[in-house]
């Protein structure tokens, strides 16, 4: 098993989350320049972007759980979707009824693609800890700490015999 700061240095790790981090990233690009309201500003820009990448990590997370998180997860995606609904309903300026259309749809997108991608890391995960290399490696582990506790058994075992084998040089009157 990996130990955890071990995990959070791998690089394979990193390098499956760039997709969905650049998918987040092009939607929201793309979103701004085809809803065209960015005015010279790179807030909507922003504001699209934070919640895809939002949508990214709890794609992601949900994807790779074994949990059952969908019951709390799914609830809170529709809350937020709610709100961002009543908000574009509410709204009175076409722009900010287009930014928030924009964001619940760059979310949503997100969101799927990172449960996508959060499912597939999750079954490379489970294939490697069921594949032939990782379960002989970590046979070999598990022997060699056998073999060490069989050494180490040996070794006291050698030395209270070679205790027994002393006699108090004082006499015992």
């Amino acid at each position: 098993m990996l130990e955890p700061i071990a995990y959070v240095f791998d690089s394979v790790l990193w390098l499956r989350m760039v997709p969905p981090i650049l998918a987040a990233i092009l939607i929201a690009g793309g979103m701004t320049i085809l809803g065209r309201v960015s005015s010279g500003s790179t807030t909507p820009f922003l504001i699209l972007l934070s919640l895809a990448l939002l949508g990214v990590v709890s794609g992601v997370v949900t994807g790779q759980s074994r949990a059952p998180s969908v019951g709390a997860v799914v609830p809170a995606i529709l809350s937020l979707a709610s709100a961002l609904m009543v908000y574009i309903v509410s709204a009175k300026e076409p722009n900010h009824q287009r930014a928030a259309s924009g964001a619940l749809t760059a979310f949503a997108l997100t969101f799927f693609i990172g449960i996508h991608f959060g499912s597939a890391a999750r079954h490379l995960r489970e294939d490697f800890l069921t594949s032939e290399d990782y379960l002989l490696r970590q046979a070999a582990i598990d022997q060699n700490i056998k073999l060490q506790q069989l050494l180490y058994d040996s070794q006291i075992i050698e030395a209270k015999e070679l205790l027994d084998g002393l006699k108090p040089n004082v006499p015992i009157e």
